[in-house]
């Protein structure tokens, strides 16, 4: 386990602020000024610093918290190996909606055949509060869609995905080859703020000097199922990965739109903390994946 000091020092890192972290700690505020002074003294540098009255990290300081939270989530996976060792092996793992519901089930229904002692434990979740699980060391590792900072984190590409339009069979754009621009008077339905899916499609659009406000309406939509049902009505269109609709897509419940000046494909990817003493063992549940994924 990590010591009282470096408890610290991450609580401060995460909350930025000496009156907050000795509120969460149950400390007084110089406590937790000696103890970020004692973790300075050693190596003789500074790990934060304001600037315009904001508590920042330094470089030294960055560097540090990257090394804490690998030391802390390995330790806290050591621990439970050591102490369940006769025990099935244990995998806690996140994956955003569309990796989750409709890339992953098919691996695990085999990889549960082929391990059945193995527990499985996978939290679903937006790219954004998968990284803070990961960083928390809540979960070993991530599979994401969407932007995140590579040089934070040891990755790996899962696969590459096309990123499509659709629309209803009967929608009036069906059968042309429209241009971006001719869907903003479009009512466009998507996915939360957060969510990889979202992510990637703001990108997209910035691309072409767009936004999400460009369209004449929008409603946001948090359950994947909801927006597919709501866009094969009729009530609009929307743009997502196509492993999340190759279902309504075979069953003509959805169809794509053939945008002219759209043909898009995002990575997945696998990620965890960087130099994890674990990381082999995580690397061997990816590769299983990787081996399985069906396109």
């Amino acid at each position: 386990m990590l010591d009282y000091r470096t408890e610290t020092f991450l609580t401060l890192c995460e909350t930025r602020s000496y009156t907050k972290a000795a509120e969460l700690l149950c400390v007084t505020q110089p406590a937790v000024s000696q103890q970020i002074k004692f973790l300075e003294q050693a190596p003789g540098v500074k790990l934060f610093i304001y600037e315009n009255k904001e508590l920042r990290l330094t470089a030294q300081g960055a560097l540090y918290e990257k090394a804490l939270r690998t030391m802390r989530s390995d330790t806290g996976k050591l621990l439970e190996l050591m102490q369940h060792q006769n025990e099935p092996q244990h995998i806690c793992f996140g994956a955003t909606l569309t990796i989750s519901g409709y890339v992953m089930p098919p691996i695990i229904r085999r990889f549960l055949s082929d391990f059945p002692h193995t527990r499985l434990t996978i939290r679903e979740d937006n790219t954004q509060r998968l990284i803070e699980s990961l960083r928390e060391g809540v979960i070993d590792f991530a599979f994401v869609e969407g932007h995140f900072e590579k040089s934070r984190f040891e990755y790996r590409l899962f696969s590459k995905e096309r990123f499509i339009a659709v629309c209803a069979p009967d929608h009036p754009l069906h059968k042309k080859k429209p241009f971006l621009a001719e869907l903003l008077d479009e009512h466009l339905i998507l996915r939360e703020p957060g969510s990889g899916t979202r992510n990637v499609l703001e990108s997209i659009l910035y691309e072409h000097n767009l936004s999400t406000e460009s369209f004449a309406r929008v409603t946001e939509i948090g359950n994947m199922e909801v927006l597919k049902g709501l866009v094969a009505k009729g009530l609009g269109v929307t743009m997502l990965y196509e492993a999340a609709v190759q279902k309504e897509l075979r069953k003509r419940r959805l169809v794509r739109l053939a945008l002219r000046d759209f043909d898009v494909e995002r990575e997945f990817n696998f990620i965890c903390l960087k130099n994890s003493i674990m990381l082999d063992a995580y690397l061997q549940f990816f590769d299983y994946c990787k081996k399985y994924r069906r396109f």
